[in-house]
């Protein structure tokens, strides 16, 4: 049995031993002298592995003397730090100051930013830090890292979301996959063998039909952006069509806002059959503020066919437009991009004007170009047109089916009662 358990132990590795902690102690007997030699490793609070020996009179003895001995180099460890305990806090600022990427370096003239790295990127790692700091340090920052475990974790991850109202999962499944990383880099560096984040129970799913637009509510957002912004141009003093002619391309295309509003005229080519728009980049916004030359988590370029409609109001606007240096071909009377929060209040302040009542933002756009498409054609165009990885995606959050089911009654005829009469409802 010894063997079968030295094999498996091969097998799987051994455990890594927490910092102070003792691993076995052996202990042989000196002929020459009569005492006891014990001997054993811990591993110190830097980490490290450390041997240690210690004599006695008796095997207790010995033993309990290297017991004594990493007691008494613990507390020295500890009273030399004027912090010795590692917490949630302190583990969070290494783990960000480990993950931090480059600086993102920004041309102020073309607002273009520098090409992120295979590494983290610089909007991520914001939103680890804002997740981290917004709802894990105030709870448990001043947790000991090895006191931290599962129901306390659990309690904090599940208090972020409320079934009753639907709201909150996004931010629940968020800060778990944060949390779950930070101890996974406990684990990395010896804080800890266990991560206690990836045994708490699933997060719910918030189940809702996607929110997209009918066709008649589609064409009121239409009227209601053209009489906001009724002229034609590029930008400058308002109104302009700039408004209208984005939710245009949105409704053409499905693409993100933030896509929308980073295109080029170098992405554009309306002498092409059919015309065609090239999706390279997108708009990052928050602490900073620039264009991506890259797409959502790394996406591949994408190459849209235009509509009619569309490559139509592209056409107008580079008749129109003036040289600048970010060539942005939605861009404020400045030259520079279009911010796609100043978009969405825009578009929000249209609709009301425009007397519509419903919560309509960008991605409602692309949830409807999804399900149209779904309808007329099938999922995998769907998902094609979004870019998606796959169509299961697709199907899970963006395309709404429709509640009234069409007529296949036809096609169940074999399934009728042999002998039941048969009875037309015309001649009733």
């Amino acid at each position: 049995m010894a063997a079968l358990a030295e094999k498996r132990g091969c097998l799987m590795g051994r455990a890594k031993m927490l910092p102070w902690q003792l691993g076995e102690i052996t202990a042989t007997l000196d002929d020459a002298t009569g005492r006891w030699l014990a001997r054993a490793r811990y591993r110190d609070g830097s980490g490290k592995s450390v041997a240690i020996k210690r004599q006695g009179r008796t095997k207790f003895g010995a033993k309990q003397a290297v017991r004594d001995a990493v007691t008494d180099a613990e507390a020295r460890w500890r009273a030399a730090k004027k912090d010795n305990v590692l917490t949630v806090a302190r583990l969070a600022a290494e783990w960000l100051e480990v993950r931090r990427p480059a600086t993102v370096v920004i041309n102020p003239s073309t607002q273009a930013g520098t090409t992120p790295t295979a590494g983290l990127r610089m909007q991520s790692w914001l939103q680890y830090e804002q997740k981290l700091n917004t709802h894990v340090i105030p709870v448990l920052g001043d947790t000991a890292v090895l006191a931290l475990t599962t129901p306390m974790c659990q309690k904090v991850i599940h208090g972020l979301y409320k079934i009753e109202a639907g709201t909150g999962f996004r931010t629940a499944s968020l800060t778990k996959q944060v949390l779950q990383q930070l101890l996974d880099f406990a684990i990395q560096q010896g804080y800890r063998t266990d991560n206690p984040v990836r045994s708490i129970s699933k997060i719910p799913r918030k189940r809702a039909k996607p929110k997209t637009m009918t066709p008649s509510m589609v064409q009121r957002v239409h009227s209601a952006v053209a009489n906001c912004q009724p002229e034609s141009g590029v930008g400058g003093s308002s109104p302009t069509s700039r408004l209208a002619d984005i939710v245009n391309l949105l409704s053409a295309t499905g693409m993100r806002v933030g896509e929308v509003l980073a295109l080029r005229w170098e992405d554009i080519d309306l002498l092409s059959t059919p015309p065609t728009v090239t999706v390279s980049g997108t708009l990052v916004e928050g602490r900073y503020f620039y264009r991506q030359d890259l797409r959502k988590a790394g996406e591949e370029d994408l190459i849209y066919p235009l509509t009619s409609w569309a490559s139509g109001m592209l056409l107008r606007r580079s008749a129109n437009a003036e040289a600048t240096a970010t060539g942005a071909v939605f861009g404020t009377r400045n030259g520079t991009f279009y911010r796609p929060s100043n978009f969405r209040t825009d578009l929000r302040k249209a609709l009301k004007a425009g007397l519509i009542s419903e919560a309509i933002t960008p991605h409602t756009f692309r949830r409807t170009v999804a399900s149209e498409l779904a309808a007329a054609l099938d999922d995998q165009a769907a998902s094609i047109q979004l870019g998606h990885s796959s169509p299961e995606v697709t199907r899970r959050s963006y395309i709404a089916r429709p509640s009234t089911i069409p007529d296949f009654s036809a096609g169940l005829g074999n399934l009728a009662p042999k002998n039941q009469e048969k009875h037309d409802l015309r001649e009733v």
